[in-house]
């Protein structure tokens, strides 16, 4: 998946799961992660993409996420989950 926008580095929040999704009876995961943009110092809440594993175990050792934002518009982003491993089928 090619990614682009600034990089920037988020204080990852927790690791919750997305009960809004349901498929054959499991939710998947998500990351959840801020980052206070410095030139505005607002604060930005970012998700990741829905997981299929508990990514607790990855993430315990970590403190920032990258993600990537448009700096015109930060609402659109995307959250570098490639240090996590790839599900098998």
């Amino acid at each position: 998946m090619a990614v682009s926008g600034q990089p920037v580095e988020a204080e990852i929040l927790e690791v919750r799961l997305n009960p809004s999704l349901v498929v054959n009876g499991r939710s998947p995961w998500k990351i959840v992660a801020q980052w206070q943009n410095p030139e505005t110092q607002k604060l930005h809440i970012f998700n990741s993409d829905n997981i299929w594993f508990d990514p607790s175990r990855f993430v315990s050792e970590l403190n920032q996420v990258r993600v990537f934002i448009d700096r015109q518009n930060p609402k659109r982003y995307s959250m570098d989950t490639g240090f996590l491993p790839e599900l098998a089928e």
